[in-house]
């Protein structure tokens, strides 16, 4: 049987390069993750930067940055995006942190409303530190995003000051009911390293799979 194909999208001012350990879930659910860039060059985030010496990216310009952020940054993120699902997909998942879950959600919803009756583009999806979708862009221009559509977990953390507030927004106003899970850790705004949380997140992504109806062993 074939393994589980998951697209992974990174946080802002990240990279494909600089991936949170994410082994545990790959050996427990035969996962292979598939980690792109995303399409802007960018600093390294601050939590790097004495460190990192790679090119950094970001999908888009959002908090924290000083350009503007647009809704046609994020529309060249779609095309881009797209892109990368008809070169290296399809793909039965997608994990994503920060600015990368946020941009998983989006396209999610960009698909639904453009092919309503299509399947949608992943089957389930893991959301680490997501922030909350915005409501308008630095022109004014409204956005309108929905619910997700597909089954997903959602992990944050009470230590996050900027945006654990904002995961639980994203989770209580774009989530269907009875389809997603929220896993809260002690940690900051990261991908959760301690052994008891991991464990936990392994078991929700186990949850996960159920509700979307997916074995790991198809």
């Amino acid at each position: 049987m074939a393994p589980l194909k998951v697209l992974c999208l990174h946080g802002a001012q990240l990279s494909s390069e600089a991936r949170p350990y994410l082994g545990k879930f790959e050996k427990k659910y035969g996962f292979v993750l598939d980690f792109v860039n995303g399409p802007v060059r960018t600093e390294p985030e601050a939590s790097i930067a004495n460190f990192w010496d790679q090119p950094c990216y970001r999908f888009f310009h959002w908090a924290p940055s000083p350009v503007p952020f647009t809704i046609e940054q994020v529309e060249a993120a779609y095309d881009y995006l797209y892109g990368v699902l008809r070169d290296r997909g399809p793909f039965d998942g997608v994990i994503g942190f920060s600015q990368g879950s946020v941009m998983a959600v989006a396209l999610l919803l960009h698909h639904a409303r453009l092919h309503p009756d299509e399947p949608p583009l992943f089957r389930f999806a893991v959301l680490f530190s997501i922030p909350h979708l915005p409501d308008e862009d630095a022109n004014g221009t409204p956005l309108v995003w929905g619910r997700i559509n597909v089954p997903s977990l959602h992990v944050c953390g009470e230590g996050d000051e900027m945006w654990f507030e904002s995961s639980k927004r994203t989770f209580e106003r774009n989530c269907v009911e009875g389809s997603a899970e929220m896993i809260i850790h002690k940690e900051g705004h990261v991908v959760p390293k301690d052994p008891a949380t991991v464990e936990r997140v392994i078991e929700g992504i186990g949850r996960l799979l159920k509700r979307a109806g997916v074995s790991q062993t198809e």
